[in-house]
Order: C-alpha cells, then sequence, then structure tokens
C-alpha cells in the first residue's frame, strides 16, 4: 500500500492516477470535515446570517461539483461546473476580507491544527477545486487534493479515514490514462463507500446535529444538502443523476439559496421519476407466431393510413419485459386479432383477445377488431360462442386473405 504522508508523495501517489481520482478523494476529505464548517469566523460581520448562508451554499456547491468529477469522469459537463464553483468560490474569498485570505492560508499550512482552522478548507478549495477539477492530471491537482486533505488531517480521526481511501483507490491499480465510461465504472465502489468506516467520530456527529438545524431553520429549502450529506455519509448510493442535480445549477442561481435549493430538488425529482410507460398506441396487433407474415402486412396497412401499432415482431426486443411490453399493447385503442386456426389454438392469443373482448363486452368501443386470414372455426362451434356476433364481412382484404376477411 502506498504512505501517503506529506505533499511531496501524496503528489507522487496521484501523478500514477487518473485526474478525477483527485477530485473524488479531495470531495471525501472535504466532506468529513464539512460539519466543523459552523467553527469559522473570519470576522466580525460573521454573525450575518445572510454571509453565513452564502459561506454554506459555496463550500456546498465545491464540495458537490467535485464529488460529481470524481464520481462520474464520463461526464463532460462535470469539469465545466466544477471549475465554475471554484471560481464562484474564489471570487467569493477574495471579496471577503483580509481574514477570509488569512483563513485560505491556514487551511492551506500543513500546521493547521486547530478544528476551526479545519474548518476553513472551504477558502482554501477555492483554489484548489479548479485544479482538481482538471480534466488532465498535473502537479496542481495533486496540490489541490493535499490542500483540502489537509484540512482533514488537521483532525486527526480524519486522517484515517482518508488513508483508507487512498489504499482503496490504489488496490484498484488504475491506469493514469483510464478515463470515460470505464474509469466511472472501476471508481463506483470506492465513490459509494461510507465517509467513515462505521459511525462518524462523535465531535463530527454533534457538529452535524447542530448545522443540520441551522440549515433547516433557514426555510429556503437547505433541507435537500441535508438528505444529499447524509446519503454519502452513510454510503446509500446515488445515481449519476442524482450527483449532477448538486453540482449543475445555472450560475444565476447560485448567489440565491433559495432559488439554487429549489432547482435542485426539481432536478432530483426528475432524476428519481419513474419512467414514463411508453405511449399506447392505436392498434396492438395480436397473432400467433407462424402468422408473422400475415401481422406484417396488418401493420404495413395500418401505417400507411396513418396509424401506429405495437406488434411483438417488431417492439418486444431482446431483454425487454415480455409481461410488461404486452399490458401495454393491450391498453392501445383497439386490438386487431388474427383469426387463424394457429391463433385459437394458443392459449397466450386467447389471453390477448379475452383481454380486450372484457374491456369491451358489448362491442361499444370496438375494441376487438377480428381479422379472419384462415379458416379458424369462427362461425362454427369450434369458435367460443362470445366472438359469434362480433364477426361481420368487410368489402375487401389484405392480399394474402385466402378466406375474406372479417371484422
Amino acid at each position: 500500500m502506498v504512505d501517503v504522508r506529506d505533499t511531496e508523495t501524496l503528489q507522487t501517489w496521484l501523478a500514477t492516477q487518473p485526474g478525477p481520482v483527485s477530485a473524488l478523494i479531495a470531495a471525501r476529505a472535504a466532506a468529513r470535515v464539512l460539519p466543523l464548517i459552523e467553527s469559522w469566523r473570519p470576522d466580525k460581520t460573521w454573525t450575518e446570517v445572510r454571509i453565513q448562508t452564502q459561506f454554506r451554499i459555496i463550500v456546498l456547491r465545491c464540495i458537490a461539483s467535485s464529488r460529481f468529477v470524481g464520481t462520474c469522469p464520463n461526464r463532460d459537463d462535470g469539469v465545466a461546473a466544477a471549475a465554475a464553483a471554484a471560481a464562484a468560490a474564489a471570487a467569493y474569498a477574495s471579496a471577503r476580507s483580509a481574514d477570509a485570505a488569512a483563513a485560505d492560508a491556514s487551511a492551506r499550512s500543513a500546521d493547521a491544527a486547530d478544528a476551526a482552522d479545519a474548518a476553513a478548507y472551504a477558502a482554501a478549495a477555492a483554489a484548489a477545486y479548479d485544479a482538481v477539477c482538471a480534466s488532465a492530471r498535473s502537479a496542481d491537482a495533486a496540490d489541490a487534493a493535499y490542500d483540502v486533505a489537509t484540512a482533514a488531517y488537521a483532525y486527526d480521526v480524519a486522517t484515517a479515514a482518508f488513508r483508507r481511501d487512498v489504499d482503496a483507490l490504489e488496490a484498484l491499480n488504475l491506469s493514469p490514462e483510464l478515463a470515460g465510461a470505464e474509469l466511472s465504472l472501476r471508481l463506483s465502489p470506492i465513490a459509494r463507500l461510507p465517509l467513515w468506516k462505521g459511525t462518524p467520530p462523535s465531535e463530527i456527529a454533534t457538529a452535524w446535529e447542530a448545522l443540520a438545524i441551522r440549515l433547516r431553520d433557514l426555510n429556503d429549502g437547505s433541507e435537500v444538502w441535508i438528505d444529499w450529506y447524509e446519503a454519502w455519509r452513510d454510503g446509500k448510493p446515488a445515481s449519476e443523476d442524482e450527483l449532477a442535480a448538486f453540482a449543475l445549477a445555472p450560475e444565476e442561481l447560485w448567489s440565491e439559496p433559495r432559488r439554487v435549493n429549489d432547482w435542485i430538488t426539481d432536478a432530483l425529482e426528475m432524476a428519481t421519476r419513474p419512467p414514463k410507460p411508453l405511449k399506447p398506441a392505436d392498434l396492438f396487433i395480436s397473432y400467433a407466431t407462424v402468422d408473422e407474415a400475415f401481422a406484417r402486412e396488418v401493420v404495413d396497412i395500418a401505417h400507411a393510413a396513418g396509424l401506429t401499432t405495437i406488434a411483438q415482431f417488431k417492439d418486444f426486443g431482446p431483454g425487454s419485459n415480455f409481461v410488461a411490453e404486452m399490458q401495454r399493447g393491450l391498453f392501445s385503442d383497439r386490438v386487431v386479432a388474427i383469426y387463424t386456426p394457429e391463433y385459437m389454438q394458443s392459449k397466450q392469443c386467447q389471453a390477448e383477445w379475452s383481454a380486450a373482448y372484457n374491456s369491451d363486452p358489448d362491442g361499444s368501443n370496438r375494441r376487438l377488431l377480428p381479422l379472419l386470414f384462415k379458416k379458424s372455426g369462427v362461425g362454427t362451434t369450434s369458435a367460443p360462442d362470445r366472438l359469434q356476433g362480433r364477426v361481420v364481412p368487410l368489402g375487401g382484404s389484405p392480399k394474402s386473405c385466402d378466406s375474406g376477411c372479417v371484422t
């Protein structure tokens, strides 16, 4: 296992890793000390709620965007989002005061041993994440990861957790050239690990409880960040779209916590919403497998007439859920049943026309449209009694119909 004990050894190790590894390890290190954020008091104006709220959202944005880059290196939009977060944080730190700059220097210092200074990692992240999110490896990216890791190191219990991340990543034996979807797949098990092995340290847990209360009291939708953090802390999986929701909000919204939190909430709803079922068609073509040629003719005629269709030969692809696809078909406006002897003998086909019949037993909605392609017993005692009155002769027939078509 690699022995990461200072900036130099971390830089040496990160130089052997794909670029997004820096973002992932930095995000996880920063998240561990996130609860300590409330202990940072850069100047007397810090008691102003507006300033505190602004600072929190900047810190949360930096961590979320870095996590997105490190977890989803297959997404090109992550790098731009993280760079924008870093730029916003840098601008905030510059505008705050000389005290903010001093806090930045403190957080960058390997001698930062006080927990309050550890919390000031967020100011360091202003410059750090700009490099962390870079798509290519560089010494700056290594420095960036170490900047944030230093803050974690300042709080002794975070050191072991940071080293566990390094060991787990080292065990993956990643090539520095690895990128895209393959890298995302390889990093996934590490990205989903809980932030702590077991429960968080009591000091961290207590600090988080206090921060969560403050976030709820803001009444600006910040609860969404509480759920985000606690799910990550506990190792609950998050989809790519869920992670993107916290990183890709439009730039103009980040200055107003209520607006950006509402945007994130809406994006999460979209990300977690079950996919809408495909729209039922005008016609569902019900046929026996041996009669596929007849079914294709019916589909061609229907399409020529501007109607949409669902048929097994074209819509039930490999790996699809047959039952779900069949249900979708049976929700079509009408069911066209291709009557042949084989159709009448098929239990599956019987279930299909029975479903259509039962949904319109008196035929008033013409849900069931039978087409006779071969002598099938319809009109004789071999056909179900309830179909006898449903058969009405047509004036024309498809070209292959050798016995006349009826509906």
